[in-house]
């Protein structure tokens, strides 16, 4: 019944998560579009309800958090952190390319030496990395499925070369 429905999303929003937390409203809004989507299986294909319930519940809007952004002071922060921790120090050209390039985390983690012309002193995004449900594939483009030129500053040259040397010395 639709009062049922509407309990369990209450619920849900007040102590449904781990431990008896709250979830967010967006995760509710995922659970009523798997709920919606089982119900209506059941009324139109097995046919054991006349008519889906979920249809008339609503459930609270989702609400998108605005980015903000790190303020120079703090990616100055950020970024001599990483630098000076030995466990963090090999991820400071992703990092850094995060900070000053504006790339997505998919396409940062699809670059390749190849994309990298230090001559120039540019990378070329030309696809993203994403995550499938068993094992991680690359697409063939960015999201947008345009290649782009990004240009960086000489020091993120510098350290993306020494990063490449190091590789090529592990290797």
């Amino acid at each position: 019944k639709p009062l049922q429905v509407g309990e369990f999303y209450s619920h849900l929003l007040k102590e449904g998560g781990r431990h008896g937390q709250p979830l967010s409203n967006g995760t509710v809004e995922m659970v009523k579009i798997c709920l919606k989507m089982g119900l209506e299986y059941a009324v139109n294909v097995e046919k054991v309800i006349s008519s889906n319930p979920a249809l008339r519940v609503k459930t609270p809007k989702v609400v998108h958090r605005k980015n903000i952004p790190w303020t120079t002071d703090q990616v100055r922060t950020f970024l001599d952190y990483v630098e000076s921790h030995h466990d963090y120090k090999r991820l400071l050209p992703f990092f850094r390319l995060s900070v000053f390039t504006g790339a997505r985390n998919g396409e940062l983690l699809a670059l390749e030496w190849s994309d990298f012309d230090p001559i120039e002193g540019r990378i070329t995004i030309s696809k993203s990395r994403s995550r499938g449900s068993k094992n991680e594939s690359v697409s063939g483009t960015t999201k947008t499925g345009r290649s782009r030129q990004v240009y960086l500053d000489s020091q993120t040259v510098e350290i993306l070369n020494t990063h490449k040397q190091n590789q090529e010395f592990d290797r």
